[in-house]
């Protein structure tokens, strides 16, 4: 895990964590739905 920028309060990096969680999310569920 990278660490916190320091110029950020955490939290906005926990915030744009979890946008890009949402984004895998979303990437790893259209994959999946090509191979059906």
């Amino acid at each position: 895990m990278d660490a916190p920028d320091p110029e950020k309060p955490i939290e906005v990096y926990l915030n744009e964590k979890k946008v890009a969680e949402i984004v895998i999310r979303k990437a790893e569920t259209k994959v999946t739905k090509r191979h059906l």
